[in-house]
């Protein structure tokens, strides 16, 4: 029998499947991406899971009863600080640290340079900018590592030119300095609620939405730290120091009117729940999440 016949006496073998290992790759590579995606913009902004995830996103419902203005037709406030935010420069300083090294930098240049040499002293500044630069950073990473906040390295500044003038305004009003506040429950609260209630047409720039829910988060993450701290000493830890804040100082009567002030700015249209991430303070999220808009002073404007 010749060797074809006896092939053809075997029991037929399947193909083997095509290797499809590169084919899983790029489909898992796909999922994992559009999940990740997802996730990014639900993180970014709350009120897209509105409906669907129980607890997150918008605010009570509510009917708008004013026509929604243009830009054009905007508070000149609202429209002032939406023009800082687009003209600010992307490398001016956004921290109270970064422009106290900033000008420490310049006087040091004023004072090392030879009189009339502006080049030398252009050249010293520089230097000693480059060598500060770091400082920033390293501040940071103690933060971190103590979860004690720090009031000089939040971002008060992003959004230009009323950005600084909220901060030099509520400072004053806090009668306090930028370095004190961290010691200070009765100035903190203060400082946060001028952010709640000054020149408040300025939230109509997504810019400062941002400052404002920075400034809020500061608030509430320094007097958790020193409420931790305290209890703390009080079960043979390290002891508070007699600057140092206690719990029933931040039951003063600035911090009593917080929710109530953000109250108000929901209402008006001006934040709404997704301004403050996906877990804000208890006392905060029923506010943000009962509150019903009134009005829309801003109508959705994107800045």
């Amino acid at each position: 029998m010749k060797n074809s016949e006896l092939r053809s006496l075997l029991p037929a073998q399947k193909k083997k499947p095509k290797n499809s290992g590169l084919g899983t790759t790029v489909f898992l590579g796909g999922l994992v991406f559009i999940l990740a995606a997802g996730g990014l913009a639900l993180y970014r902004n709350p009120d897209l899971a509105h409906g669907w995830i129980p607890g997150f996103g918008k605010s009570k419902p509510a009917v708008v009863a004013a026509a929604a203005p243009t830009p054009a037709q905007l508070p000149v406030a609202a429209r002032s600080a939406i023009a800082d935010a687009v003209a600010a420069s992307k490398d001016e300083q956004l921290t109270m640290l970064d422009e106290q090294l900033a000008l420490s930098a310049k006087v040091a240049g004023e004072m090392m340079a030879p009189e009339g040499n502006a080049k030398r002293k252009a050249e010293i500044q520089q230097a000693i900018a480059e060598g500060t630069s770091h400082i920033g950073g390293v501040m940071k990473v103690a933060e971190l590592l103590s979860g004690r906040p720090n009031i000089m390295t939040v971002k008060l500044y992003f959004g230009g030119k009323t950005s600084h003038a909220m901060a030099d305004s509520c400072l004053q009003s806090s009668q306090s300095s930028g370095r004190a506040l961290n010691n200070s429950a009765e100035a903190m609260a203060r400082f946060t609620s001028c952010y709640l209630t000054t020149n408040v047409e300025r939230l109509c720039s997504a810019a400062q939405k941002q400052v404002l829910a920075e400034v809020i988060d500061h608030y509430y993450a320094t007097r958790d730290f020193w409420i931790r701290k305290a209890d703390d000493a009080a079960h043979g830890g390290i002891p508070l120091k007699p600057s140092n804040p206690r719990p029933a100082d931040w039951t003063n009567p600035a911090a009593k009117g917080l929710a109530a002030s953000l109250g108000r700015l929901v209402a008006q249209g001006y934040v709404t729940r997704s301004n403050f991430g996906w877990f804000p303070e208890e006392e905060l999220k029923t506010v943000l999440n009962a509150t019903a808009v009134e009005r829309d002073v801003c109508a959705g404007q994107r800045s």
